[in-house]
């Protein structure tokens, strides 16, 4: 059962303190030493300010049109790529995992992780953006590095206590980034009100992905559906142990044979009717696998739960394992979907699908 946390009081919007207590707060829900809340211009130029990634070689092209996520996405595909400089640059070493993967959404079980990882002599540092604090403890769980975008240019990094050899590099490295990169009046005002809401906002997202996830997955014009409370996922058994409340705000699917265009169709569709929408609205974006790219490190390694509901086997990388499904042997880029629920009604949300799928 998720923790309870003392609401945040908006009248102290704009003052120091509030900002403090924000880090306190979030430090709670993520199981976390520490925790800092820093303003930089993108989820890329934080990995790299904070020395785990080569800043100049960047992240691989991919367009920002798809949001926080998948910046991270390619943060941490450029950071696993770089590990052998980053480590004679910098003397870190580092894993890199999304705590939900790329197509599939396979949940990263991070005990597991953390154990690999330390029994290499890396960190693991996780992606924590598409689930948040408010869903996932990261740090509690085996992260010893948690990062999230939480409002436009403003992130949350927790740093877990069981950092030990590089505890005070990265220590000193967030401290400093701190004192240089503290948020602007009106980027605490939007971070503030984003964490005081953020357990219902989660709880609703959450819900509504549920229903959306079991419509889909009967679907006809749906040719893949993948959401992590359904029976035939393959993190089901131990999801619940990783996120709180539900299972995450996300579905992934992929249509019956149709052509990019069809998909390009499919997401104006559904986006041109959650215009005007109050609240939250939900997203539908456009992703790509592909063989050519996918890198170990980039998305999360897929395992097979043994009795105890913790992972015991190694499987294949949930990209490659989908594009080999879609495709055989081939390398060939396959297009699906990322749907993010809303918090608006979900019934609205199901005949928001209705129209775009009707399009096919």
């Amino acid at each position: 059962m998720a923790k309870s946390h003392d609401k945040l009081d908006v009248s102290e919007i704009g003052k120091p303190q509030a900002l403090v207590q924000a880090q306190r707060d979030c430090a709670k829900r993520l199981g976390a030493q520490r925790a800092y809340i820093l303003s930089a211009p993108s989820f890329e130029a934080l990995v790299a300010e904070l020395g785990l990634v080569d800043g100049a070689q960047g992240a691989p092209e991919g367009g920002a049109q798809h949001g926080a996520a998948d910046a991270a996405q390619r943060a941490f595909e450029a950071a696993a790529q770089q590990g052998v400089d980053r480590a004679a640059q910098h003397g870190i070493t580092a894993r890199f995992v999304n705590i939900l993967g790329d197509a599939g959404l396979e949940v990263a079980h991070l005990p597991t992780m953390k154990s690999q990882a330390e029994a290499a002599g890396e960190l693991l540092i996780c992606d924590n953006t598409s689930l948040s604090c408010g869903t996932c403890a990261a740090c509690r769980l085996g992260a010893h590095l948690s990062i999230e975008e939480l409002t436009a240019g403003s992130f949350l990094v927790g740093l877990s206590s069981d950092v030990h050899t590089d505890a005070p590099k990265l220590e000193a490295q967030l401290a400093q980034l701190q004192s240089q990169n503290v948020p602007d009046a009106n980027q605490q005002h939007a971070l503030l009100d984003h964490l005081a809401t953020l357990d219902e906002r989660c709880r609703k997202q959450s819900d509504n992905a549920a229903v959306i996830a079991r419509y889909l997955s009967c679907h006809p014009k749906v040719g893949w559906c993948a959401y992590p409370g359904l029976a035939n996922h393959p993190s089901r058994s131990y999801a619940d142990k990783i996120i709180v409340g539900g299972f995450g705000p996300h579905v992934d699917l992929t249509l019956r044979p149709a052509s990019s265009e069809d998909y390009v169709r499919v997401v104006r569709t559904f986006d041109e009717a959650a215009r005007g929408q109050s609240g939250t609205a939900p997203r539908l974006k456009l992703r790509r696998v592909d063989l050519r790219t996918a890198h170990p490190h980039a998305a999360n390694e897929r395992f097979a739960p043994s009795a105890q509901g913790a992972p015991d086997t190694q499987l294949a990388d949930p990209a490659q394992q989908y594009a080999h499904s879609q495709s055989g042997a081939s390398a060939t880029p396959h297009h699906y979907l990322r749907y993010t629920a809303g918090t608006g009604s979900a019934r609205d949300e199901v005949m928001q699908f209705e129209g775009a799928l009707f399009e096919l």
